[in-house]
């Protein structure tokens, strides 16, 4: 059910956008796959992260469920596992909560990224319908990421960007900066998993200084000797800015745009 009566119908291919006085919300449906969409950021990084373990659980139980959620929250920073073992984490939390920003574990691995406004996430969960390992996973949901990037206008290559927050193998790299990161949970046997979840964070309209910021001023509290370089890492208004294509409203065209590439 709307919660507005105020809207604003745009339609981008086989996806039908409802922008409403308090967010985007989408309808429409893609054969089997749960799609849910979620840009108003008016709910947690924690909600949506229990949304995606939600899914994955169910995917394991029932190989036929597959889901894409593509979301933005509330700000926050989402950090490892090994995070929360620093010396002064519980000082770095305390900090980041009295500008606003709730510190959140995920259940997979790597350091801490920033999340909020302005960052655009896409989370798939499947089950592989043949065996593949954790490099062939990452390599097609990152040829499927660069696909929809594309469709705006941008080039990417995979890779990893020396200085940049959350570094990795499967970066999503523009002119030699970091757009979008990568993180995989597998469930089930190696080379077999019965059910993947595979995330992307994307920098959208907050500035690689915002989100490079955030960051280090986490392990600067937490008693951390981390610290990443701004340079290293890039969003996406900055590169359709570069590419002459000012025209894209970045987060509802890469939202659409990532549905898209995803739904073939």
């Amino acid at each position: 059910m709307l919660r507005s009566i105020t809207a604003v119908i745009i339609w981008k291919g086989s996806f039908i956008f409802i922008i409403l006085l308090d967010g985007i919300s989408k309808f429409g449906t893609e054969g089997r796959v749960k799609l849910s969409v979620d840009l108003t950021s008016r709910l947690s990084a924690r909600h949506f992260l229990e949304k995606e373990l939600a899914n994955l659980k169910k995917t394991r139980s029932d190989h036929a469920h597959e889901a894409l959620l593509i979301w933005s929250s509330l700000p926050a920073l989402v950090v490892g596992g090994s995070d929360t073992r620093l010396p002064q984490f519980e000082r770095a939390q305390a900090r980041l909560k009295q500008l606003g920003i709730e510190v959140v574990r995920r259940s997979s691995g790597g350091t801490a990224v920033p999340q909020g406004p302005g960052v655009v996430n896409v989370s798939r969960i499947f089950s592989p319908p043949t065996p593949r390992n954790i490099e062939q996973l990452y390599q097609e949901f990152c040829r499927l990421l660069a696909v929809g990037f594309k469709a705006i206008g941008l080039e990417t290559s995979i890779g990893e960007v020396r200085g940049s927050y959350c570094d990795g193998r499967y970066n999503l790299v523009s002119q030699g900066r970091k757009l979008a990161g990568t993180a995989m949970k597998l469930s089930g046997r190696l080379g077999a998993p019965s059910a993947v979840l595979a995330h992307a964070v994307i920098l959208a309209d907050m500035t690689a200084k915002q989100a490079t910021e955030r960051v280090n001023l986490f392990y600067q509290q937490a008693g951390s000797d981390k610290k990443f370089e701004e340079l290293s890492s890039t969003w996406l208004v900055h590169e359709m800015r570069r590419a002459d294509r000012e025209e894209v409203s970045t987060v509802m065209d890469v939202a659409a745009a990532m549905q898209e590439a995803f739904s073939h």
